[in-house]
């Protein structure tokens, strides 16, 4: 029997041929990347399902905010301090070393969010939205992705969910992802 493919490995839980073959940046801690760290959080959360993270802080790094602040559209509203993505990109040393020691020592607050009234369609209504600073957006993002590691483990194959790419499996038909339903 030949070598499985990493894909294979990663679905039975063994990380160890992938560790070897594909990530050999995953032999020493100090190089780990912010994907690899990931993606180990997500082999533990498979390999042990009754395993109850108590810390997740520590992932969400100055990296990872940073990447997440770079995903924002650039056209994206301001928040009640009136920054808008450009300038929370400049300020970014000023505002992510409070923000992240906040964090870690469990004191973080979420500044206020603005307010706004938006037109209802076809109606003379407004619905109100909530828009939180950008800074705080970029933090948003970063805590959902370390979350997502650890939750998506818990989705069968079968599962859908709305944002998945896979369209989504009808009760009364076998589950298979490669073919979309109808």
């Amino acid at each position: 029997m030949g070598k499985r493919s990493a894909v294979v490995e990663l679905f039975l839980g063994d990380m160890g041929s992938i560790q070897r073959e594909t990530r050999p940046s995953i032999q020493r801690e100090d190089q780990l990347t912010m994907e690899t760290k990931l993606e180990q959080i997500a082999a533990k959360a498979r390999r042990e399902p009754n395993l109850r993270f108590t810390s997740l802080a520590h992932h969400v790094t100055r990296e990872r905010v940073q990447k997440n602040l770079s995903q924002i559209p650039k056209r994206s509203a301001a928040g009640v301090d009136g920054q808008t993505v450009e300038a929370a990109k400049e300020s970014f040393e000023e505002w992510i070393e409070p923000m992240l020691q906040s964090i870690h020592r469990q004191g973080y607050r979420a500044p206020d969010i603005r307010r706004v009234y938006i037109p209802k369609p076809g109606k003379t209504e407004k619905r109100p939205l909530g828009v939180p600073t950008v800074s705080d957006r970029a933090l948003q993002r970063s805590t959902a992705e370390v979350l997502s590691a650890i939750y998506e483990q818990d989705f069968l194959p079968c599962s859908s969910a709305a944002g998945r790419s896979s369209a989504p499996i009808m009760p009364w038909r076998p589950s298979t992802r490669s073919s979309p339903v109808a």
